[in-house]
This record gives structure tokens, sequence and C-alpha cells, in this order.
């Protein structure tokens, strides 16, 4: 079962416990020596094909066991010639050391390490033995000894390709990434007989982001032979794949995947990426040639474990994803966007601390970060844009902006990484940006606020009772009955600017247009950061004509980065309002749009690109009510819906959680 699913470590061990009941059982004997040969174990395959060979030397499948061993027979000759091992002395050594890496590929490092230091025992300077043992020290937290280790190899045996892909790899592991370039450029003029030579380069490039490279070094591997062979292996195809998608050439790379789907059905990177071009056009994250766990250390993995354990830091999202694979072993489809993730007031304070911490922790965050917004897979990338905020630099913001003008990730991802480069000025807010959304260039707005319903405003509570009053009573398209109940709140507080709003919209709704002009300007007058008052009277400037006016009172409120809910609200009614007033029809879309993302409320189906002749006047019914910038209220043919939520302390209504920042993105077309 295990062998018709493609699952290789499964089926070998079955197969070596079969041995151990059945030593002479042909077809274990058999199987188990040709999944050596696959992992390139060649003494311990040929030992066991010679063993089959004896047991049956006439048998069904002889001549082909011959054949091979006789392609094995000279790759380990080739091996002990270039490394100056006698054959005793290489065949012991090797054998120690293909032992220590089927542990290694079980996860027991103690009893790799054991067999590497035996075979180093036989074969002082193994190459193959000290290369294991530094990745054994990657493995285990030790970046600083894998280095170390990895560059004495490579003062011994300057050209060892195993040697140099893997500190290739190691100093990207670091942030290193100049360095590793260096080592890669070592890469290009090695030639070898083995089949490993064009694999490694492969996996050193695609580290780098260099396809182009990548795949020169598949066409090197091609032409020798050594990719369309039955040992062909996944992971390059793999790399190949990927490096063609990216150079444009997406119909090869989906060949390449099958081809390697066949040599492994269940290569996990392969299948992953091969899931991701399901889905539709703006959720992909594709096409990746690592996941995450490839970008990063254990110690690295820990330190994220012991941040999630201390400051609980949002446990649905990337961070908590990367854990959560790294326990697992894969990725997880399961695990919500970070905005599902609604932390307490504590956790909220603590997460953004302790990433700080983190990345203050971990030098080599910045240039890794780029990697994985350029190449990574969605949790590497998820997780580069969750921490580019606490590491800040003038060079992430710019790398987070090229991503998210870019056509790499998912839309929702893109528009996530805004972000930063908003909050930097390196994106303009409320301006129309070009942005590639569900697979095609839109003109799009793009927003930097913290929408919230929480209250913002606390009225004495001799104020509270009429003022509450007279909002239900304008709700009730009563304006008479509501305006003795806000006289008498301004009798109560005469310097509540939220009154004086209100008390100015009954005006306009009576008729009384000039005294509820000459009050809004009191108002504005005397509280000039006064929210409601300050749109109010954009409103009046566009009801002038005075349109740069409008745009001049309306700019510090798009500066803003928290509003409430109704605040939002009467700021994008009014920019729709403005809009329309220019025949600037794709700017009212798109503010209708961020109208729409922000509030399920009724009122927006209510804009329409011809306006209402009744709503003409900043002091109409359909003006906001309570000061809250809620829908507006209208007696003409369209009836408009008073708001849900109000503004101020005195609305006892259940409150929604606070969401988090958005960076609205909406089509303008």
């Amino acid at each position: 079962m295990h062998h018709e699913l493609g699952e290789t470590t499964k089926y070998e061990q079955a197969c070596e416990r079969l041995l151990e009941l059945e030593p002479d059982d042909p077809d274990a004997l058999v199987s188990i020596a040709y999944i050596h040969t696959t992992h390139l174990r060649l003494i311990t395959a040929r030992d066991l094909f010679n063993r089959w060979l004896a047991l049956w030397p006439e048998g069904e499948r002889a001549g082909e066991v011959r054949t091979l061993l006789r392609a094995i027979e000279s790759d380990i000759a080739e091996h002990t010639e270039r490394t100056g091992l006698t054959d005793e002395q290489h065949q012991r050594a090797m054998g120690l050391h293909e032992r220590a890496l089927e542990q290694v590929t079980r996860g027991r490092y103690r009893e790799a390490r054991q067999l590497e230091e035996q075979s180093l025992h036989r074969a002082p300077g193994l190459i193959p033995a000290l290369n294991t043992l530094s990745s054994i020290d990657l493995l285990e937290g030790h970046l600083p000894n894998t280095i170390a280790k990895t560059r004495r190899v490579l003062e011994d045996a300057p050209q060892n390709f195993h040697g140099i892909a893997n500190m290739v790899r190691y100093l990207v592991l670091s942030g290193e990434f100049a360095r590793a370039a260096e080592f890669a450029e070592r890469l290009r003029p090695v030639t070898s007989v083995s089949s490993d030579a064009w694999l490694r380069k492969a996996e050193a490039f695609s580290f780098l982001g260099d396809f182009a490279s990548v795949w020169t070094a598949y066409e090197e591997g091609a032409a020798a032979g050594f990719t369309r062979s039955e040992f062909a292996s996944a992971y390059g195809l793999h790399l190949a794949g990927v490096a063609a998608w990216r150079l444009g050439r997406e119909a090869e790379a989906r060949k390449l995947w099958q081809r390697a789907l066949k040599a492994d059905p269940n290569f996990e990177l392969t299948l992953r990426n091969l899931d991701d071009l399901k889905l539709p056009v703006g959720e992909r994250n594709g096409p990746w040639p690592f996941s995450f766990d490839y970008w990063v250390t254990p110690g690295f993995m820990a330190d994220i474990r012991k941040m999630t354990a201390t400051a609980d830091v949002a446990r649905s999202g990337a961070v908590a994803d990367a854990v959560q694979d790294s326990d697992a072993g894969q990725d997880s489809d399961e695990v919500g966007p970070v905005d599902d993730f609604e932390p307490s007031a504590a956790q909220e304070e603590a997460a953004p601390a302790a990433l700080q911490t983190f990345a203050g922790a971990h030098p080599e965050l910045p240039n890794v970060v780029l990697a994985l917004l350029d190449r990574g897979d969605r949790i590497g990338r998820e997780f580069a844009v969750r921490i580019a905020g606490p590491i800040g630099s003038t060079e992430i913001a710019a790398a987070l902006r090229d991503f998210a003008l870019g056509q790499s990730g998912s839309d929702q991802l893109r528009m996530d990484a805004t972000r930063l480069p908003l909050e930097v000025g390196l994106l303009p807010a409320f301006q129309p940006i070009r942005l590639w959304s569900a697979g095609q260039w839109r003109e799009l707005l793009l927003m930097n606020m913290e929408i919230t319903f929480e209250p913002i405003g606390e009225l004495p509570p001799e104020v509270e009772e009429p003022l509450r009053e007279s909002v239900l009573a304008m709700r009730d398209n009563d304006a008479a009955k509501a305006l003795p109940l806000l006289e008498r709140a301004r009798q109560l507080g005469p310097d509540i600017p939220s009154v004086l709003n209100n008390l100015a919209s009954a005006y306009g709704a009576l008729g009384r247009n000039d005294e509820a002009k000459a009050l809004s300007i009191e108002v504005h007058h005397r509280f000039p950061d006064y929210f409601f008052g300050r749109v109010t009277m954009a409103r009046m400037a566009i009801q002038d004509g005075d349109l740069e006016a409008a745009k001049d009172i309306l700019q510090p409120l798009l500066g803003r980065r928290k509003l409430h809910i109704d605040e939002f609200g009467a700021l994008a009614d009014t920019e729709i309002r403005l809009s329309q007033a220019l025949d600037e029809h794709q700017a009212a879309e798109s503010w209708l749009k961020i109208r729409s993302s922000a509030s399920a409320s009724p009122s927006v189906s209510s804009w329409t690109r011809s306006s209402c002749a009744r709503c003409s006047s900043p002091h109409s019914p359909c003006s906001s009510v309570a000061g809250t910038g809620g829908p507006p209220r209208c007696r003409g043919p369209t009836q408009h819906r008073p708001p849900d939520r109000l503004a101020s302390r005195w609305d006892r209504l259940p409150v929604r959680p606070k969401r988090s920042p958005k960076e609205a993105c909406h089509d303008s077309h």
C-alpha cells in the first residue's frame, strides 16, 4: 500500500521490518535496494543487490539488477579515485556515512552523529561525513557551528559542490545574501559526473532568486541525462518548474511538476504549488521553490514558539501558522487570515512589543523578509508582512511597496502589505493607484485607517437624555419634536459641539437654512477640530460650488489614523458628493465601495450617480443626524434609513468589537 501511495519512507520501513522477519524475501530485498539507490546510498545498495543475486542468480530481474550494479560500481570507483581513499577505507567509511544519512532522514540526530564520527575515525577528512555533521549542527540549532565546519570543509576541498551549496543556504539562513551570492558563483563552473551537481546548483540559485541560473542548471542536468532517468530527483524537477514559471514558461513548468510527481507522487512542495494554481487567481500565492521552514533555523522557530506562548501573538495569524506547520511538519489549509483573530486588549498591547523584541533578536530578519516577499510560500509571505512593521526600516517599507504593486502573492496579502508604505509615505492614501487585482490591473484607492465601533465621546448625564430623545425623533423624521429637546440640551451643555451640530441639522430639516448655516459656521470656528463640524463646512463649500475649499477642509480628515464608523461614513459620503460635483465618477465609485466595505449600512445603496435634489443642502433631511456621519435621511423618492449606531457615549446599544486597521482596496471602474 505504501508503495502504491508513493510513501517512500514508510515503504522502506515496511521492507526493513519484513526483512527482519524473512531475511531472504526477494521482493523486500530488491525493493529496499532500489530505495537506497534512489537516495544515493550506493554502498548499501550494492551490498543488497549482490546479496539478491547470490540468492537468485537466474531470477526474473537478474539482468536488470546486474545492469544497475555495474552503474553503481562505476560510481563507487569514481568516488574512491576522487577522494584518494583505498577501497577498503572508502567502503567501510562510506557504509557508515550512508547509515548516518538514513538516521538523519528519520530525525535520529544523535545516532547519525555517532555513525559519522565512526566513519571519520576510519577515514579522517571524509568530506561527505563532515558535510553531514554540519547539517546535523544546523538541525540541532547551531548555525554558527554549521558555517564554521562547512568553511573548514571548503578549505580542504574548495571544489566540493555539496559544501559550496550548503554554504549558500547557511549564509541565506543567517541573512548574509551578498556572501551567499559569492559562493553561488563558485558553483557555476562546477562539472561532475554526479547526478547531484545540477540539483545543488538549482537549489543554491533558487535561494537567491536567480531563476535564470536555476534553469541553466536544469539544462546542464538534462544534457547529462540526469533529469530523465528512473531516479530523477522530484526536488530538482520541482525547482526547475518554479524557475520555468518565473521565467514565463508556464506550460513547461506544469510538465516539470508532473514529472516531479511521477518521480515522487507525494512530493509536498510540488503538490502544494499545483493546489495553489487551482485557486481563483486573486487568491494564489505561487509558485514558490521552498516552504517557510527552508528559510529559517530550528532556533528561529523555537523563538517564535516562545513569543507566541508569552505574548499570545495572533494565534490564527501567520506567526502561529509557522509554529503549527513546524510542529506538524507541513502547511495547514485550515488556518484563517490574520484579520480573523480578535485579540484581547492585553494581547494587543503585548503583541507589538513581543514582535519588536523578536525582530531585535534576529538581525538576519530584514534580508530574509525580502526573500520571503519575493519567493516565499503563503505562510512565509504572511510572516514577512506581519513582521515588517516591527522591523520598520526604509528598505523593508520599499520592499513591501514593490510587493504590493506587483503580481506575486494573493490580492489580500498584497493589500495587507500596503500598511507600512502608507504610514511612511511611500504610497499615497486616497489617490488612485494601479494595482493587480483579480487577475487584471485596476485603478484602486488605498486607505490607512483603523475603523472602530467604540463610542468616541462622553456627555454629561443631564444632556444625555434630551439628546437621545432628539435623535430618536430625527430618526422618525420628526424634526419639530427634536428641536425643543435640542434647545434644552444646548442650554444644559452650550459648549458641546455634537449638541450644536444636531441642532443645526434640525434647523435644516425644518427649512431654517440661514440659522442652520450660521450655527454650523459657529461650531466650526469654536471647535475647528470637531470632525462633523468640518464635514458640514465641506458640504457647505460643495453646495456653494467652492470645490477647492471643500478639498482643503477635508484634507486633514484624510490623515487621521483612527475613525469611528460614523465619522468614516460622514467622510466617505462627503467625498462622494465632492467627486460627483467634480464629475470624477470613478473616484465617486471608489469611495462608494470603500463606504460599502466599511459598513453594512443600508444607506450605501442610496447613493447613485445622480444626486437627489432634496439632498443638495448640507442641512437638508439627507444630512447626517446626531453628528455621527450615519446614513443620510431623505423624504424624496428613495428612502434612507437612519443610523444604526451613534458616535457618542449615550448610545448604549451593544458595541461590536473594534476592527483591525484596514487598507481597503476598491475598484474604480
